[in-house]
Protein backbone atom coordinates (compact mmCIF):
# COMPACT_ATOMS: atom_id res chain seq x y z
CA UNK A 1 0.00 0.00 0.00
CA UNK A 2 1.31 3.25 -1.19
CA UNK A 3 0.36 7.17 -0.16
CA UNK A 4 0.38 9.47 -2.66
CA UNK A 5 3.25 12.04 -2.86
CA UNK A 6 0.50 15.13 -3.88
CA UNK A 7 -3.04 15.21 -4.39
CA UNK A 8 -5.06 18.15 -5.87
CA UNK A 9 -5.99 21.24 -3.67
CA UNK A 10 -9.39 23.24 -4.88
CA UNK A 11 -9.95 26.94 -4.07
CA UNK A 12 -13.27 27.86 -3.10
CA UNK A 13 -14.18 31.17 -4.71
CA UNK A 14 -17.59 32.03 -2.68
CA UNK A 15 -18.87 35.91 -2.15
CA UNK A 16 -18.76 35.13 1.70
CA UNK A 17 -15.21 33.90 1.59
CA UNK A 18 -14.46 37.26 -0.79
CA UNK A 19 -16.20 39.60 1.12
CA UNK A 20 -14.34 38.00 4.90
CA UNK A 21 -10.89 38.35 2.92
CA UNK A 22 -9.90 35.30 3.76
CA UNK A 23 -8.83 32.08 1.50
CA UNK A 24 -10.17 28.61 1.70
CA UNK A 25 -8.65 25.62 0.18
CA UNK A 26 -9.73 22.16 -0.34
CA UNK A 27 -6.92 19.36 0.21
CA UNK A 28 -9.08 16.83 -1.59
CA UNK A 29 -7.87 13.53 0.02
CA UNK A 30 -11.66 12.07 -1.89
CA UNK A 31 -9.73 11.98 -5.32
CA UNK A 32 -6.19 9.77 -4.25
CA UNK A 33 -7.77 6.41 -5.31
CA UNK A 34 -11.07 5.68 -7.14
CA UNK A 35 -12.10 3.28 -3.87
CA UNK A 36 -9.58 3.44 -1.03
CA UNK A 37 -9.30 7.28 -0.56
CA UNK A 38 -9.90 9.99 1.96
CA UNK A 39 -7.89 9.55 5.29
CA UNK A 40 -8.39 6.11 5.87
CA UNK A 41 -5.36 4.84 4.32
CA UNK A 42 -3.42 6.88 6.59
CA UNK A 43 -4.86 5.16 8.83
CA UNK A 44 -4.26 2.05 7.70
CA UNK A 45 -0.36 2.07 6.27
CA UNK A 46 1.08 1.49 9.61
CA UNK A 47 -1.46 -0.61 11.26
CA UNK A 48 -1.63 -3.14 8.19
CA UNK A 49 2.38 -2.93 7.86
CA UNK A 50 3.03 -4.07 11.67
CA UNK A 51 0.06 -7.18 10.88
CA UNK A 52 2.53 -8.55 8.36
CA UNK A 53 5.69 -7.52 10.16
CA UNK A 54 4.13 -9.17 13.58
CA UNK A 55 3.12 -12.47 11.20
CA UNK A 56 -0.44 -12.20 11.08
CA UNK A 57 -2.03 -12.96 7.84
CA UNK A 58 -5.80 -11.97 9.39
CA UNK A 59 -6.97 -8.48 10.57
CA UNK A 60 -10.15 -8.27 12.40
CA UNK A 61 -11.85 -4.64 13.04
CA UNK A 62 -14.91 -3.38 13.89
CA UNK A 63 -17.57 -1.12 12.39
CA UNK A 64 -21.50 -0.04 11.67
CA UNK A 65 -23.45 -1.13 8.40
CA UNK A 66 -21.74 2.35 6.89
CA UNK A 67 -18.52 2.36 7.80
CA UNK A 68 -15.95 4.20 5.91
CA UNK A 69 -13.22 2.59 8.04
CA UNK A 70 -14.66 -0.97 7.15
CA UNK A 71 -15.38 0.19 4.02
CA UNK A 72 -11.66 1.14 3.13
CA UNK A 73 -10.48 -2.12 5.24
CA UNK A 74 -11.90 -4.69 2.77
CA UNK A 75 -10.42 -2.98 0.03
CA UNK A 76 -6.56 -2.44 1.59
CA UNK A 77 -7.03 -5.83 2.73
CA UNK A 78 -7.85 -6.96 -0.18
CA UNK A 79 -4.58 -4.77 -2.38
CA UNK A 80 -2.53 -6.44 0.17
CA UNK A 81 -3.39 -10.47 0.09
CA UNK A 82 -4.50 -10.00 3.70
CA UNK A 83 -7.69 -11.66 4.81
CA UNK A 84 -10.41 -9.45 6.75
CA UNK A 85 -12.95 -9.57 9.16
CA UNK A 86 -15.01 -7.12 10.58
CA UNK A 87 -17.27 -7.18 14.08
CA UNK A 88 -20.14 -5.58 12.61
CA UNK A 89 -22.68 -3.58 14.98
CA UNK A 90 -26.11 -4.92 15.00
CA UNK A 91 -27.65 -8.28 14.42
CA UNK A 92 -30.46 -8.28 12.55
CA UNK A 93 -29.53 -9.24 8.48
CA UNK A 94 -32.28 -7.37 7.18
CA UNK A 95 -31.68 -4.32 7.98
CA UNK A 96 -27.55 -4.40 7.55
CA UNK A 97 -27.50 -5.52 4.04
CA UNK A 98 -26.16 -2.27 2.92
CA UNK A 99 -23.75 -0.96 -0.33
CA UNK A 100 -21.05 -0.71 2.45
CA UNK A 101 -21.39 -4.19 3.08
CA UNK A 102 -21.90 -5.81 0.21
CA UNK A 103 -18.65 -4.09 -1.48
CA UNK A 104 -16.68 -5.74 1.85
CA UNK A 105 -17.69 -8.90 0.73
CA UNK A 106 -16.64 -8.76 -2.46
CA UNK A 107 -13.29 -7.79 -1.30
CA UNK A 108 -13.34 -11.09 0.92
CA UNK A 109 -14.59 -9.72 3.91
CA UNK A 110 -16.22 -12.25 6.56
CA UNK A 111 -18.50 -10.20 8.50
CA UNK A 112 -19.31 -11.84 12.00
CA UNK A 113 -23.10 -9.79 13.25
CA UNK A 114 -23.19 -9.57 17.09
CA UNK A 115 -25.88 -7.80 18.66
CA UNK A 116 -25.38 -3.77 20.38
CA UNK A 117 -24.75 -5.39 23.09
CA UNK A 118 -22.05 -7.23 22.49
CA UNK A 119 -20.89 -4.87 20.37
CA UNK A 120 -20.05 -2.05 23.20
CA UNK A 121 -17.86 -5.12 24.65
CA UNK A 122 -15.40 -5.09 21.92
CA UNK A 123 -12.52 -3.22 24.01
CA UNK A 124 -12.63 -6.26 26.22
CA UNK A 125 -9.73 -8.49 26.64
CA UNK A 126 -12.11 -11.28 27.16
CA UNK A 127 -14.23 -10.40 24.25
CA UNK A 128 -11.42 -10.42 22.17
CA UNK A 129 -10.08 -13.62 23.58
CA UNK A 130 -13.50 -15.01 22.77
CA UNK A 131 -13.39 -14.03 19.09
CA UNK A 132 -9.95 -15.02 18.47
CA UNK A 133 -10.86 -18.72 19.82
CA UNK A 134 -14.00 -18.91 17.46
CA UNK A 135 -12.06 -17.15 14.41
CA UNK A 136 -8.33 -17.47 14.72
CA UNK A 137 -5.73 -15.15 15.19
CA UNK A 138 -5.72 -11.61 13.91
CA UNK A 139 -4.38 -8.46 14.30
CA UNK A 140 -6.61 -5.76 15.59
CA UNK A 141 -7.37 -2.99 14.65
CA UNK A 142 -9.90 -0.93 16.61
CA UNK A 143 -12.76 0.68 15.53
CA UNK A 144 -11.88 3.63 13.06
CA UNK A 145 -8.03 2.59 12.97
CA UNK A 146 -7.76 4.60 16.12
CA UNK A 147 -4.75 3.47 17.48
CA UNK A 148 -1.02 4.22 17.97
CA UNK A 149 -0.14 3.37 14.69
CA UNK A 150 -3.10 4.83 13.07
CA UNK A 151 -2.10 8.31 14.50
CA UNK A 152 1.62 7.57 13.38
CA UNK A 153 0.41 7.27 9.97
CA UNK A 154 -1.84 10.41 10.04
CA UNK A 155 1.76 12.39 10.88
CA UNK A 156 2.30 11.55 7.27
CA UNK A 157 -0.32 14.29 5.99
CA UNK A 158 1.63 17.63 7.50
CA UNK A 159 4.32 16.51 4.91
CA UNK A 160 1.58 15.31 2.04
CA UNK A 161 -0.08 19.35 2.81
CA UNK A 162 3.32 20.58 2.36
CA UNK A 163 3.81 19.27 -0.89
CA UNK A 164 0.34 19.87 -2.48
CA UNK A 165 -0.78 23.46 -0.63
CA UNK A 166 -0.13 26.19 -2.81
CA UNK A 167 0.51 28.32 -0.19
CA UNK A 168 0.88 27.30 3.61
CA UNK A 169 -2.29 27.74 5.72
CA UNK A 170 -2.42 29.78 8.86
CA UNK A 171 -5.49 26.84 9.96
CA UNK A 172 -6.35 23.46 8.68
CA UNK A 173 -9.85 22.29 9.49
CA UNK A 174 -10.78 18.76 9.60
CA UNK A 175 -13.61 16.83 10.89
CA UNK A 176 -13.39 14.83 13.76
CA UNK A 177 -14.99 10.94 14.72
CA UNK A 178 -12.08 9.98 16.85
CA UNK A 179 -9.22 12.67 16.91
CA UNK A 180 -6.62 10.14 15.71
CA UNK A 181 -6.97 12.16 12.20
CA UNK A 182 -6.26 15.22 14.25
CA UNK A 183 -3.74 13.68 16.76
CA UNK A 184 -1.21 12.91 14.13
CA UNK A 185 -1.59 15.94 11.88
CA UNK A 186 -0.42 17.80 14.77
CA UNK A 187 2.10 15.57 15.36
CA UNK A 188 3.15 15.45 11.84
CA UNK A 189 3.29 19.60 11.96
CA UNK A 190 5.50 19.50 14.54
CA UNK A 191 7.94 16.76 13.42
CA UNK A 192 8.37 19.39 10.43
CA UNK A 193 8.21 22.18 11.92
CA UNK A 194 5.87 23.64 10.02
CA UNK A 195 3.71 25.62 12.29
CA UNK A 196 -0.42 26.05 11.51
CA UNK A 197 -3.35 25.78 14.23
CA UNK A 198 -5.35 22.38 13.49
CA UNK A 199 -8.88 22.92 13.91
CA UNK A 200 -10.95 20.07 14.35
CA UNK A 201 -14.98 19.96 14.07
CA UNK A 202 -16.78 16.85 16.09
CA UNK A 203 -19.03 15.06 14.06
CA UNK A 204 -21.09 13.54 17.10
CA UNK A 205 -22.41 14.57 19.83
CA UNK A 206 -21.44 15.71 23.08
CA UNK A 207 -17.50 15.10 21.55
CA UNK A 208 -15.86 16.69 24.80
CA UNK A 209 -14.30 13.87 25.43
CA UNK A 210 -12.39 14.11 22.38
CA UNK A 211 -10.22 16.68 24.10
CA UNK A 212 -8.65 13.97 26.41
CA UNK A 213 -8.54 11.58 23.64
CA UNK A 214 -6.02 13.62 21.03
CA UNK A 215 -4.05 14.62 24.75
CA UNK A 216 -3.65 11.08 24.95
CA UNK A 217 -2.49 10.58 21.33
CA UNK A 218 0.04 13.38 21.91
CA UNK A 219 3.45 13.78 23.50
CA UNK A 220 3.40 15.83 26.59
CA UNK A 221 4.61 18.78 24.94
CA UNK A 222 1.84 18.76 22.34
CA UNK A 223 -1.59 18.07 24.24
CA UNK A 224 -2.12 21.06 24.74
CA UNK A 225 -0.24 22.89 21.58
CA UNK A 226 -1.56 23.97 18.22
CA UNK A 227 -5.23 22.83 18.08
CA UNK A 228 -8.26 23.24 18.84
CA UNK A 229 -12.27 21.06 18.93
CA UNK A 230 -15.14 22.71 17.82
CA UNK A 231 -17.67 20.23 19.31
CA UNK A 232 -21.07 22.54 18.66
CA UNK A 233 -21.53 21.47 14.97
CA UNK A 234 -23.27 17.77 15.38
CA UNK A 235 -26.12 18.65 13.73
CA UNK A 236 -27.90 16.36 16.40
CA UNK A 237 -25.64 13.81 16.87
CA UNK A 238 -23.33 10.96 14.62
CA UNK A 239 -24.87 10.39 11.25
CA UNK A 240 -27.61 12.20 11.84
CA UNK A 241 -28.37 14.19 8.71
CA UNK A 242 -30.76 16.74 9.24
CA UNK A 243 -32.80 19.51 6.99
CA UNK A 244 -30.17 22.24 7.69
CA UNK A 245 -27.53 20.55 6.63
CA UNK A 246 -29.00 18.44 3.81
CA UNK A 247 -29.79 22.39 2.34
CA UNK A 248 -26.44 23.07 2.72
CA UNK A 249 -24.71 20.14 1.45
CA UNK A 250 -27.35 21.29 -1.81
CA UNK A 251 -26.37 24.31 -1.99
CA UNK A 252 -22.68 24.07 -1.48
CA UNK A 253 -22.62 20.73 -4.36
CA UNK A 254 -24.58 22.89 -6.57
CA UNK A 255 -22.38 26.10 -6.69
CA UNK A 256 -18.74 24.22 -6.35
CA UNK A 257 -19.41 20.73 -7.76
CA UNK A 258 -17.54 19.26 -5.20
CA UNK A 259 -19.39 16.25 -3.70
CA UNK A 260 -19.73 16.00 0.40
CA UNK A 261 -20.72 12.63 2.39
CA UNK A 262 -23.35 13.65 5.51
CA UNK A 263 -21.79 12.42 8.35
CA UNK A 264 -18.05 13.70 8.34
CA UNK A 265 -17.49 16.23 5.85
CA UNK A 266 -20.55 18.20 5.40
CA UNK A 267 -20.60 18.60 8.85
CA UNK A 268 -16.86 19.85 8.97
CA UNK A 269 -17.65 22.39 5.73
CA UNK A 270 -20.99 23.63 7.18
CA UNK A 271 -19.19 24.77 10.39
CA UNK A 272 -16.57 26.50 8.56
CA UNK A 273 -18.91 28.49 6.14
CA UNK A 274 -21.01 29.38 9.92
CA UNK A 275 -17.38 30.81 11.18
CA UNK A 276 -16.69 32.58 8.04
CA UNK A 277 -20.06 34.33 8.87
CA UNK A 278 -19.46 34.80 12.59
CA UNK A 279 -16.40 37.01 11.16
CA UNK A 280 -14.02 33.97 13.35
CA UNK A 281 -11.19 34.92 10.88
CA UNK A 282 -9.43 37.95 10.39
CA UNK A 283 -8.51 39.11 6.92
CA UNK A 284 -6.15 37.83 5.22
CA UNK A 285 -6.35 34.35 6.57
CA UNK A 286 -6.05 31.50 4.33
CA UNK A 287 -7.35 27.99 5.41
CA UNK A 288 -7.11 24.73 4.35
CA UNK A 289 -10.23 21.75 4.89
CA UNK A 290 -8.95 18.35 4.38
CA UNK A 291 -11.98 16.57 2.80
CA UNK A 292 -11.46 12.95 4.44
CA UNK A 293 -13.48 11.23 1.49
CA UNK A 294 -16.70 8.91 2.78
CA UNK A 295 -18.51 9.34 -0.76
CA UNK A 296 -19.35 5.56 -0.27
CA UNK A 297 -21.38 6.51 2.46
CA UNK A 298 -23.68 8.78 0.52
CA UNK A 299 -25.85 5.47 -1.16
CA UNK A 300 -26.96 5.09 2.46
CA UNK A 301 -28.52 8.51 3.29
CA UNK A 302 -28.90 10.94 -0.15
Amino acid sequence: MRLPDTVPVTALHDPLITQAGISVDVLRLDLIDPVLNGNKPFKLIDNLAQAKAQGHRRVLSFGGAWSNHIHALAEAGYREGLETVAVIRGDDPAAQNTATLDFAVARGMRLIRVSRADYRRRHEPEFLAQLQDQHGPFYLVPEGGANAAGVKGCQQLAGLIRRSAPHWPDEIALACGTGATLAGLVAGLHVQATPALVRGVAVLKGGDFLHQDIRRWLPAELAMGNWALETAFHFGGYACYPAPLREFVSDFESRHGMLLDPVYTAKLFAAVYQRVQDGCYRAGTRLLLVHSGGLQGRAGRL
